[in-house]
């Protein structure tokens, strides 16, 4: 089977909207969808997921902007927590490339890693006490 990269598969999906092409739109958007799950035992079975498309965390900062050209709001919310595992620089970098991260996207997910960052300290505190 066939893996596409979500580089080829964001402009086919453009394309297929644009002109109207819905078996190719819709043969696409379910493989994006299928990676980019909303289903956590899906989202954890990463070699199945693997199988739909072949990505890298950088690959899915378009994946955010694609979501609101298609209205496809499902793909918005792991592909936002996937961005608050990418660094700062290659982010804001993403604002200033065509399809791009907006700033409101670039500052929900600044504030999603500080959020992240201050469960993660607290259930680190809570784990330590707990097993004093």
């Amino acid at each position: 089977m066939l893996r596409p990269s979500v580089s080829i598969l964001i402009p086919l999906i453009r394309l297929s909207d644009k002109y109207d092409m819905k078996n190719v739109y819709d043969e696409a958007l379910v493989r994006l969808k299928c990676y980019y799950t909303r289903n956590l035992p899906q989202w954890c079975n990463s070699p199945r997921r693997a199988t739909f498309v072949t990505a890298t965390m950088e690959d899915t900062i378009p994946i955010i902007n694609l979501a609101y050209a298609i209205n496809e709001p499902d793909l918005l919310t792991l592909s936002c927590l996937i961005c608050t595992a990418i660094d700062e620089k290659t982010l804001w970098e993403a604002t200033r490339q065509p399809f791009g991260l907006q700033f409101d996207d670039l500052a929900r997910i600044l504030s999603g890693k500080v959020a992240l960052a201050r469960k993660c300290n607290e259930l680190d505190v809570a784990f330590m006490h707990w097993t004093m």
